[in-house]
């Protein structure tokens, strides 16, 4: 089996067409597709200078590592996918400042800590999908300021406590999954 890695080369590097124009090239990409690309290793921070990406999808392969910080700096991104990977560690707050994100995937990964009360910020997240981690703690009241949810999956966490009915009313999310948090902990209850 082939090996892949992400590599995004330095704006300013040397090039046969000029650094401006390598730089020029990258700004201009919106979106990347590596789903199902057999990747391995960390996600790689420079993607970050992708400054007008507004889909990553990295769903689908085998990354390991931290979810990187520097991927907060990508302010028009609208998709984010990153599992099932092998990420691990706490989720960034950083994540929580593209605030013209609509779609959310963490799924499938390692992740382990709280979900932040800044996840409220994402005002216009439609999807968000946080299943199979180790994320532990309180589901952050925070969540019920995401009126524009139609998917959330907290599925196959170790989550515990209540589940803000503000995210449980028919009205707002079509589609809630909690099944199998915590087995050993508290369940989690409804219309807190």
């Amino acid at each position: 089996m082939l090996m892949k890695k992400i590599s995004i080369p330095k704006a300013n590097s040397t090039s046969s067409r000029g650094s401006d124009e390598c730089r020029s090239t990258w700004d201009t990409i919106l979106g990347l597709d590596f789903n199902l690309k057999e990747l391995t290793g960390p996600i790689p921070s420079s993607l970050s200078r992708l400054t007008s990406l507004t889909v990553l999808l990295l769903d689908t392969n085998n990354l390991t590592g931290p979810v990187p910080p520097a991927l907060g700096n990508l302010v028009r991104l609208r998709k984010l996918y990153l599992g099932p990977n092998q990420l691990s560690g706490p989720i960034p707050t950083s994540i929580f400042s593209l605030t013209s994100l609509v779609e959310l995937g963490l799924s499938g990964n390692g992740l382990s800590g709280s979900i932040p009360s800044s996840i409220g910020r994402l005002k216009r997240l439609q999807r968000l999908d946080l299943n199979t981690n180790k994320l532990s703690g309180s589901i952050p009241s925070d969540v019920g300021m995401l009126t524009q949810l139609t998917y959330l999956d907290f599925s196959a966490n170790q989550l515990s406590g209540s589940i803000p009915s503000s995210i449980v009313s028919p009205a707002s999310t079509s589609a809630i999954s909690t099944k199998t948090n915590s087995p050993g902990a508290s369940r989690l209850q409804y219309g807190a």
